[in-house]
This record gives C-alpha cells, sequence and structure tokens, in this order.
C-alpha cells in the first residue's frame, strides 16, 4: 500500500487526526473507516478555513450520529479533494460491497437509502451487498443500482433477498443493466413471494422483452397487493406482455398505480 503515493498520504493524513484529537478511541480497522474519517477530516478543513467553523464542532466525529442517508458528495471538502480519492473508490468496490453487507448486518445499522448507482459493482458486488440485504438487521427502504454491470446473475441474488422473511426494501432501482429476459424471469419469482413488499421497481433500459414482461405481470396477479410502480421503459415487452400489464392496472386486487414504458427511439 505505501508504493501508491494517495495512500500513504491519506494515512498519514488520518493517523495525525486521529492521533492529536481522540485521547480515547480505536484507531480505524480497515480501509473503509479511514476513507471515511478522510472524508470528514477533508470537510472539517474546509468548514473550519472558509466557513467560520470549529474544530470542536461535534458533528465532526464520525460516532456522534447514526448514518439514515449516505451521500459521498455531501462529504467532499473541494473538486481537488474529491478528485484525489478517485482511486481509491474506484479501485475498492469490492471492499466497498464487503463493507455495506458488513454493515447491514449490524444491530446498530440504521440506514435507510444507499445510492450505488454507476458504480463498477458487477455480480460479484451485488452478491456480496444481497447477504446484507438478508440481514433481519437491515433496515434498508431504498436501493438504487443503476448502471452497475449487473446481469441476470444478480437477479437470482436479488430474487433470494425477496424470499427473506425480515425483506423491508421499498424501492429497488436496477435501471441501465443487462439483466434480460432471464433476469426479469429470476425477478418474478421472488416477487411472488408474500413476503417481498417492494413498492417501486424500475427495470429501464435492462433489455427484458416479451418472455420477462410476461413473467413479471404473473408475479403481480400471484401477489398484487404491494407493488406501486413498475417502470419498464426502453424495453421490449411485445404485444402479449404489454397486454398483460396493461389487464392488470384494471385489476382491482392489483395495487400497480404507475405503469411506465417508453419505447426506444
Amino acid at each position: 500500500m505505501c508504493y501508491i503515493p494517495v495512500f500513504c498520504w491519506i494515512t498519514a493524513t488520518v493517523l495525525e487526526d486521529v492521533l492529536k484529537t481522540r485521547e480515547v478511541g480505536e484507531l480505524p480497522k480497515n480501509l473503509t473507516e479511514m476513507y471515511i474519517h478522510f472524508l470528514v477530516i477533508q470537510a472539517k478543513v474546509k468548514k473550519v478555513k472558509y466557513d467560520g467553523g470549529f474544530e470542536t464542532d461535534p458533528h465532526w466525529s464520525p460516532e456522534k450520529k447514526d448514518l439514515d442517508v449516505f451521500d459521498l458528495k455531501k462529504y467532499s471538502a473541494s473538486e481537488k479533494a474529491f478528485l484525489r480519492l478517485l482511486p481509491v473508490i474506484k479501485a475498492s468496490n469490492k471492499a466497498l460491497c464487503e463493507v455495506l453487507s458488513s454493515v447491514l448486518t449490524s444491530q446498530s445499522c440504521n440506514l435507510r437509502e444507499l445510492d450505488l448507482s454507476s458504480n463498477d459493482l458487477q455480480d460479484s458486488g451485488l452478491k456480496l451487498l444481497s447477504t446484507g440485504l438478508e440481514s433481519p438487521y437491515c433496515n434498508l427502504q431504498s436501493l438504487r443500482l443503476t448502471s452497475c454491470y449487473l446481469t441476470e446473475r444478480s437477479c437470482e441474488a436479488l430474487s433470494s433477498v425477496f424470499l427473506s422473511q425480515s425483506f423491508r426494501l421499498r424501492e429497488l432501482d436496477l435501471s441501465n443493466n443487462d439483466l434480460q429476459d432471464s433476469g426479469g424471469i429470476l425477478l418474478s419469482a421472488g416477487l411472488k413471494n408474500p413476503h417481498c413488499t417492494l413498492k417501486s421497481l424500475s427495470l429501464s433500459g435492462c433489455l427484458i422483452a416479451q418472455r420477462g414482461c410476461i413473467s413479471l405481470a404473473s408475479a403481480l396477479s400471484s401477489n398484487p397487493s404491494h407493488l406501486r410502480e413498475l417502470d419498464l421503459s426502453y424495453n421490449h415487452p411485445g404485444e402479449s406482455g404489454m397486454k398483460l400489464l396493461s389487464a392488470g392496472l384494471k385489476d382491482p386486487l392489483w395495487r400497480l398505480e404507475t405503469l411506465r414504458y417508453r419505447r426506444n427511439a
């Protein structure tokens, strides 16, 4: 690690701050904790140097407050600081998923919303993340995974999550991933389960064709009481798929209120 200058600089910055400001407390246990602490330091420096803040403000301690929504943009002190972190972020997607999965399984986790869009997670990253999603301690309600290089293999992992008795997710965005019909069919198997209480599912631009859409319509007929919104824009549901889904909108047992479908140009 020390042969990479950016890692050396981040490590030295974090350790200096920890040793200077913490009379009692543990050092960062892993790279993710170190990166989080580094982001806090950068935000603190900006606040103190340019905005008239104080180093002793209590919200600068990562342990002081539970995190409900994680948004990296809120913690970047400047464009320069963020650019320095880009190599770290790009190189640690697997580590990110492992740590997030660990966080979601923690009894003290209060995270409600997670946006990992436009990250190269791939199926291996989603599989790691799904372990956390299946935890009885996971309170996550919104998960956005747009453009994360996922395939139908990720749908298999998510379908298993849908079967979990502790399932709490209400919003799932899988737009712009190469899921295809096989992925739509796998997701449908999970949607049929009564434990699945998903309210919003976005599959825009996922290359789902007629077979996948017919399977989704069948799933909604089997478990019609939860899903309120379904986005199938830029897919190819075919005449049969659209006919079944449109008929479902008129079914009094279905709770679906919004069906989005926009053809490819």
